[in-house]
C-alpha cells in the first residue's frame, strides 16, 4: 500500500514540476508557432505583392501599347485633316468666285429693281385711272338707278290713274 501514496506523491511532484515546465514549453512553442505563422503570412503577402506588381506592369505595358496605337491613329487623322484642309482651300476659292458672281447678279437685280420702280409708278397711275373710272361708272349706275326708280314711280302712278279712270268710267256708264 505504500506504493499508492508514493505514486500520488510522485504524481503531485510531476504535476508541479513537469506541469510548469510543460506549460512553459508549450508557451514557447506557441510563440514560435505564431512567429512561423506570421513569417508564412509575410511570405504569402510578399508573393501576392509580387504577383500584383507583375500584373500592374503587364497592364501598364498594354496601356502603353494602346496609347501608341492611339497616337498613330491621331497622326493619320491629322494627315487626313491636312488633306481636307487643302480641299477646303480649293472649295473656299470656288465659293469666293461664286460670291463675286452673286455680287454681279445683285447689281443686275438692283438695275432691274430700278426699272421695276418705273414700271410700278406706271401701274400706280393706271390703278388711279381705274379707280377714277370705277367711281365714274358707279356714279352713272346710281344715276341710271335713280332714273329707273323715277320711271317705276311714274309708270305706277300712271297705271294707278288709269285704273282709277277705268273704274270711274264703269260707274258713270
Amino acid at each position: 500500500m505504500e506504493q499508492e501514496p508514493i505514486a500520488e506523491i510522485v504524481e503531485k511532484i510531476l504535476e508541479e514540476k513537469v506541469g510548469d515546465y510543460f506549460s512553459r514549453y508549450l508557451a514557447g512553442r506557441e510563440q514560435e508557432y505564431e512567429r512561423i505563422g506570421i513569417i508564412e503570412r509575410l511570405i504569402r503577402l510578399e508573393e501576392e505583392l509580387k504577383a500584383q506588381r507583375e500584373l500592374m506592369e503587364a497592364r501598364f505595358d498594354a496601356a502603353d501599347k494602346r496609347f501608341e496605337a492611339m497616337d498613330k491613329r491621331f497622326e493619320l487623322i491629322n494627315k487626313r485633316f491636312d488633306t481636307v484642309d487643302a480641299h477646303f482651300a480649293v472649295v473656299n476659292e470656288r465659293f469666293e468666285a461664286m460670291d463675286k458672281r452673286f455680287e454681279l447678279m445683285n447689281k443686275r437685280f438692283d438695275a432691274v429693281d430700278t426699272h421695276f420702280a418705273v414700271v410700278d409708278t406706271h401701274f400706280e397711275a393706271m390703278d388711279k385711272r381705274f379707280e377714277d373710272l370705277i367711281h365714274y361708272i358707279d356714279r352713272r349706275f346710281e344715276d341710271v338707278n335713280h332714273h329707273f326708280t323715277l320711271l317705276t314711280w311714274l309708270i305706277s302712278g300712271l297705271f294707278g290713274a288709269l285704273t282709277v279712270l277705268i273704274t270711274v268710267f264703269k260707274f258713270v256708264r
